[in-house]
Order: C-alpha cells, then structure tokens, then sequence
C-alpha cells in the first residue's frame, strides 16, 4: 500500500490519491494558523442556507407566475386540456393556469405533457416571464443540496480518512459557491427599474417607424426563440444530472465506497502489511477498492466542473433572452403588434382549485390515458400489428388516400405532375418511348416566346482529321419563360462575292 500516500490539498480541480486511515500525520495547505476552514459543521450550515434560499425563489416565482395564465388558442391544446378535464368539475375552461401547470408536471400522459410544454414555451416567450426557468435552476440546486445532506447524514460520520477528507472539501467548495449563484437567481425577483427595461433610448425609438418596429420585432422574436432552443437543453440536461442522478451517484456510488473505507478498509490495512500470503492477496483487493474510491472522487470533480458550467451557461441564456424581451416590449408599442398569450387574473379560481384538487387526488385517471405498450408480450412477432405499414418495408394490400398537399418521400401525390415542381423530377425527353406521344398531348397552340438578347460570347473554328470545318460556340439569351427549352441552330453564311 505504500503506493497510495496521501498528498496535500491542491484545490477544488485538481486530481489527488485518497489513503486510509488516520489523518494524524496529514499536512494540508488549507490549514492556516491551526484553523481548518472545512468542517461537517460548516458544509451542514451552508446547505442549510442554499435549502433556506431556494425555497425563498420558489415561492418568489409562484407568486410571478400565477399572474400567468394562458389562453387556449390552439386545437390541439384545445383537445389536451379536454383530455385531462375531470367530467365532476364541469366544462374545460379556455385557459391554463399556472396551479394547473404544476399539477401536471407529475403525469406522463401526452395531454398532460403537451400543456406542460405549451406553457412553458409561452413563459419563456416574449410576453411571459424568466421567473420559470430560474424557478427550475433553484429545484435543482435544491435538491443537490438535499442530496448531499442525506450523503453527509448516511455515510460521513467523524473526518478520520483522507477520502472523507477530500470528499468534505469538494462538497463545501461547492456549497459556497452555489450559494453566490443562489444569491444572483434571487435577485431576479427584486423590482426593476424603467431605466433597466428601457433598452432603446427614447431619442432612437422616435425615429423608428411603425413598419420599421414590426420588422425589428420579428427579428428579435427569432432570435429568442433561437435562445430558448438552447436554454432548454441545457436546463434539461441539468435536471437530469444533478436531479435525476443526483441520489444514485451520493447513495449508490460515492456513500458506499467511503462507508467501505472507513469501517472496513482500515481494519484490513495492516493485515496487508503483514508479509504473509493472506495479506498480499488482501493489499491487492483493498489497491482496487482504493482505485475504485479515486474514480468516484474524480466524478465528483467533474460533477463540479460541470455544474458551474451548466449554471453560468443557463444564466448567461436568461440575460439575453430577456434583454431582447425588453426591446421586444418596447418595439410593440411602436409597431402596435402585440397578440395577447396570457391573462393576468384567473376569471374562475374555485374551478381551477377544484381541478387542481382532483388532478392531485386522482392519478388514476391521468393514468388511464396511458397507453403501457412496451408491457405486451409479441409485438415482435410478423402478425403483431397487421394493420400497420413497417418502417422498414411493407406490402400496402389496399386503396391508400392522402390530404392535399401530404408529401410521401419529398413528392405531393395530390399534385404529382413530375414538372420539377412538386418535388418530383421532371421527366426528360430520352425517357419517352418513340411514336407514343400523341398529337393531342401537344400543345400546339402555345406561343413559345422568342429569346432575348442572343449574343455569341465566345466561338472558335476548328478542322476535324478528315478536313471538315467545325465551329464550337457559346451562346446566351433571356427569356420570359424559364421552363421553355430552346434549339439553336448556327448557319455557314454565304460570301456575297
């Protein structure tokens, strides 16, 4: 084991070698004066802080959001709300509140997700509200702080191993970091002033004409939901990692492998010292276990790493966004285009809490809209689903109909002239069989307009091997009809003399 030596603390990124056992004789650079900054006590306290902090923006958020209830002016969103109203609460209003939104964040059924997604995507619109996405970064945070309470309770018990050493320093590191991220998500909800919303100095926008504030809206618009595009990946793949994987790598990863350590590892290390037989086979096993706590300490750098990445990144998205959202507001007063999403008070609220009330108490019903075909037994089998076309090739055994303009590999059938234009490609003049054109499939009676501007811009004349003259020459000309094709033919002209 003397491979495995401890090494002083080099900081939050850097790589390092866990040792078991105890600490007594361990030099690190953060102890200054005796004091060790890093403590159980401390990382508890800031967690507490982070917890305490993000529970603040989320009731900071409800209260923005609840202002936001959006208008059903889709069909489609129109059928969802439908498919998920409750029969006892009576006919499906026309909107979507924000109570109503959280209560269907918990279903899976596609109703329920196209209204979660219908209203996000118009919160993060040019009339909604940031206070969603921030709200979503401060779950997150949230819940890895809630997480690493549960690590520190579970598995982290007194410091006596350079493993929990080094896994305490990175957590508080991260700790009090989070918590000056904390601290600026916060700050979105404070109030702003004209001066911060007005991004277009008033002495510009008088110059601004209403057709020239519409074209600005529409570009700015764009570039929003260029933005959003972005934003949401990342903010789904934050919730994924520091959400969804967050309990599994603290209480099935990194726990674990420390608990092992500490109760076991350390008991065992002077049985590999021993020279006998047994002990080297044992120092063998406890090198790997020591590899396998080093791994699971790296992932946790780069845990880390990532998060603060992720969490600038969201950050930087929001700030933009919402600068050009500003403008937006400013140019729709100019431009007077400004189609209305949302409205601020919910017009019936004991309905929207009676839904609400059932929607949280009954999940069954939800559920039943769910159709669980990855539980059935042969759907592999060739006669599974004989009313289907396969993907991956198919017989069709009868007549198939299609909507005007529906594109079947890039053509529209119900249009299909094989003139270049439907998506077809037009049919050339070899491809016809000889003698099968009909007269009347002629149209002999089109003018076919006479090509402008016929110039010769380049010829040379040259002698074949057996004497004959040939000219090569090339041609250009215009005409009003692109789809007429032309023959040009070059005649010898005669000497008058």
């Amino acid at each position: 084991m003397d491979d495995y030596k401890d090494i002083a603390y080099q900081g939050p990124n850097k790589e390092y070698t866990p040792q078991m056992g105890s600490l007594g004789q361990r030099q690190d650079q953060r102890v200054v004066g005796g004091i060790n900054p890093y403590s159980k006590a401390t990382l508890i306290s800031i967690l507490d802080q982070i917890i305490e902090e993000t529970d603040v923006i989320s009731r900071s958020a409800d209260e923005v959001m609840k202002s936001f209830n959006l208008l059903i002016n889709t069909e489609k969103l129109k059928t969802a709300q439908s498919a998920i109203w409750p029969s006892v609460v009576g006919d499906p209003v026309d909107y979507i509140t924000y109570s109503q939104y959280k209560a269907l964040l918990s279903y899976s059924d596609r109703a329920s997700l196209h209204i979660v997604q219908q209203y996000r995507a118009a919160a993060q619109g040019e009339q909604g509200s940031g206070a969603l996405d921030v709200d979503r970064v401060s779950s997150v945070i949230n819940t890895e702080a809630k997480n690493i309470k549960g690590f520190l309770n579970d598995y982290s018990s007194e410091i006596n191993d350079s493993a929990e050493q080094r896994s305490l320093e990175m957590l508080q590191d991260w700790a009090s970091e989070t918590l000056r991220h904390t601290g600026r998500l916060r700050s979105y909800f404070q109030a702003r002033s004209p001066q911060d919303t007005s991004k277009i100095p008033d002495s510009e926008m008088v110059k601004i004409e209403k057709s020239e504030a519409a074209k600005y809206q529409s570009l700015f618009k764009a570039k929003i939901n260029a933005i959003n595009l972005n934003l949401n990946k990342d903010l789904e793949d934050f919730e994924k990692l520091y959400t969804k994987s967050s309990e599994i790598f603290y209480g099935k990863f990194l726990g674990p492998s420390i608990k092992f350590n500490r109760d076991i590892g350390t008991d065992l290390e002077a049985k590999s010292n021993d020279g006998t037989v047994l002990g080297r086979e044992v120092g063998l096993a406890m090198e790997s276990i020591v590899t396998n706590t080093k791994a699971a300490l790296t992932d946790m750098i780069q845990r880390n790493i990532s998060f603060f990445k992720k969490i600038n990144a969201i950050e930087d998205k929001i700030g933009k966004r919402d600068s050009f959202k500003d403008i937006m507001k400013q140019l729709s007063i100019k431009s007077g285009n400004s189609s209305t999403k949302f409205i601020e008070d919910d017009p019936d609220p004991n309905t929207t809490s009676d839904l609400v009330s059932n929607l949280s108490g009954g999940s069954a019903y939800l559920d039943s809209f769910l159709s669980n075909h990855n539980s059935l037994s042969g759907r592999e089998l060739d006669d599974a689903h004989p009313q289907y076309i396969l993907k991956a090739g198919d017989t069709i055994a009868g007549d198939i109909e299609v909507e005007d303009d529906v594109k079947i590999g890039g053509i529209v059938f119900s249009t299909h002239e094989h003139n270049g234009l439907d998506g077809s490609s037009k049919i050339s003049g070899s491809s016809l069989v000889e003698g099968t054109l009909s007269t009347g499939s002629v149209n002999v009676d089109e003018l076919v307009d006479k090509p402008i501007n016929l110039k010769v811009i380049d010829y040379a004349e040259n002698s074949t091997a057996t004497g004959d003259r040939v000219l090569d020459a090339k041609l250009i000309w215009e005409s009003k009809n692109e789809n007429q094709m032309y023959e040009i033919q070059i005649l010898k002209r005669e000497s008058n003399t």
